[in-house]
């Protein structure tokens, strides 16, 4: 799965809830919109927080092999003659 689409289905999935609970407990509709609102809103920001910690932990590991490939030069005179030429 994309992590692209997170913040998106946490918050449809939090709506699909609240509307279920809404429902069964009889609220009147103008009080279960602006909870439905606050609610989806709510979730989004911490689908969007979720979003750019996995983002972060999954490009962690990718960095690591990055500066593997990093040569040091292993004495001054290597780098004396990289920096004449």
């Amino acid at each position: 799965m994309q992590i692209r689409y997170l913040p998106a289905l946490v918050m449809l999935i939090a709506g699909a809830i609240g509307c279920v609970i809404g429902i069964i407990n009889n609220y009147d509709t103008s009080y279960m919109m602006k909870m439905e609102v606050v609610v989806m809103l709510i979730f989004f920001v911490i689908g969007s927080i979720a979003k750019k910690i996995i983002s972060l932990v999954l490009n962690f590991g990718n960095n690591g092999d990055d500066n593997a490939a990093i040569r040091m030069p292993e004495n001054d005179e290597e780098t004396k003659d990289n920096i004449n030429t």
